[in-house]
């Protein structure tokens, strides 16, 4: 074809072009493939160690930082160890352990306990050595809770299932069906259980004295599939008794006028103490001799374990409560005694005493022990020993914010020698932890994956 142009003659025109071009590279010497291999296996096996040990750096830094978090502050003490009392309270960690106290313990409170699925309202205790722990309380109800004067055994009230129909409409999983002891020193429990068709409505627990619980409750009259309103959200048969601990049953306990339901209440020594606002009863637990005198509390409040009164052995009984001020709380104290025959003097007010929300009981024999409140706007709260006579205050033990009311203590370690408080341990959240750490593995592998591929040769 005329004027076409033969493809090798084009091409032979590239010869020179290609051949210097194939002369200015230069072959690799011997042994410089080598060298080239190892220095890049080199990079690579530097930059996957610096990897992996930025990866196990973090890896023990988190769980040195949970380790030390949740290691405890005070040694696990033994059962004749000195009862203190610390000078501050502080707030108990959700996360903290549940074990056994090994010792008295010197006040417990309810409060939310942090677990893998939720959390649930526990008891938690602060020990005699300035130690806190939540407590394994086998069944516990979240119902009530008591204290023994000593601070060896916690009172509760147990869940278990009926005989008929369960009445579980307030939340728990099984209705309360009874009541336990438990040993903060041995970690033991006893439980009694009463007959009941579908669960008891429990109202006062109490203890006589460091042997004897006292309680009273009410029977569901329906459970949960029950068709008529008034048994399905009704309570009758009231019954109140006494249980010495390590005896069968309880023992029914006589109250005036069924007070059932309207536990304001105070034992000492096997007398208790029922305290309403026009009246009260002396009530001998042994005998079931009952005394009515006047007394009006004038707090406005029913409580239970004695949080607005104290009765000591020697019959003084110490109120919250002043007629000037009906109805209010916090409240002044009063302080009056009483014997068999009913009151033996005239309540007195006690100076000093303004703004008490609950009376603890003796520090010394003319110093009381009152939980109050400071200032209206900053919400603090403490443990004062007051004089009676003169009103003269001192602070013992700073509780913080309002959780710091909801304790019960042992009333006869009230006299302990006064420590500083040592802060619990904060333990971190367990789901927390694991997934920082799978964090870490993840991030981990990935960069190792990303520096193989970019250090390729």
């Amino acid at each position: 074809m005329p004027g076409a142009v033969d493809v090798r003659d084009r091409l032979a025109g590239f010869e020179p072009v290609v051949d210097d071009a194939i002369a200015s590279v230069q072959p690799p010497m011997p042994g410089e493939l080598w060298a080239r291999g190892h220095a890049w296996s080199t990079r690579r096996r530097r930059g996957s160690l610096a990897i992996g040990v930025v990866a196990a750096v973090l890896f023990l830094a988190v769980i040195s930082m949970g380790w030390v978090r949740a290691a405890p502050v005070l040694p696990a003490a033994s059962p004749d160890t000195e009862v203190t009392l610390p000078d501050r309270v502080f707030e108990v960690p959700r996360w903290l352990p549940a074990g056994i106290a090994g010792e008295s313990v010197v006040a417990v409170t309810e409060t939310e306990r942090a677990g893998w699925t939720g959390e649930s309202q526990q008891l938690a205790a602060l020990t005699a050595s300035g130690r806190y722990l939540f407590l394994h309380l086998p069944g516990y109800a979240d119902e009530g809770f008591a204290l023994s004067p000593d601070g060896r055994h916690v009172g509760y009230w147990t869940t278990g299932p009926p005989s008929g129909d369960p009445h579980t409409s307030d939340g728990q999983g099984l209705p309360v069906t009874g009541v336990a002891v438990y040993d903060v020193v041995a970690g033991t429990t006893v439980r009694h259980e009463f007959e009941t068709r579908h669960g008891l409505s429990p109202h006062g627990l109490i203890w006589s004295d460091t042997q004897t619980v006292l309680g009273t409750h009410l029977q569901w009259m329906g459970g949960d599939h029950a068709t008529n309103a008034i048994a399905a959200g009704g309570a009758t048969n009231p019954r109140s008794w006494s249980w010495l601990i390590g005896e069968e049953g309880a023992s029914t306990l006589e109250l005036p006028r069924n007070q059932w339901i309207t536990w304001s209440a105070e034992a000492q020594d096997g007398v208790l103490l029922l305290l309403e606002d026009d009246r009260s009863w002396r009530i001998e637990v042994g005998t079931g001799r009952t005394t009515r005198f006047t007394l009006r509390s004038q707090t406005g409040s029913i409580g239970t374990s004695g949080s607005n009164s104290d009765l000591a052995a020697d019959g003084t009984l110490v109120t919250v409560g002043d007629p000037d001020l009906p109805g209010r709380m916090p409240n002044r104290v009063r302080v009056t005694s009483i014997d068999r025959t009913g009151l033996t003097s005239r309540p007195r007010v006690v100076p000093g005493s303004d703004r008490t929300y609950q009376v603890l009981g003796w520090r010394t024999p003319g110093t009381l022990l009152l939980v109050r409140a400071h200032g209206d706007r900053s919400r603090r709260y403490s443990i004062d020993a007051v004089d009676v006579e003169t009103g003269e205050s001192e602070k013992v033990v700073a509780l913080g914010s309002t959780a710091g009311l909801g304790w019960s203590w042992a009333e006869d370690l009230l006299t302990a020698e006064v420590v500083p408080g040592v802060a619990p341990p904060s333990p971190m959240d367990p789901r927390v932890l694991v997934g920082r750490l799978i964090a870490i593995v993840l991030a981990a592998g990935l960069s190792l994956v990303w520096w193989r591929r970019r250090g390729q040769p």
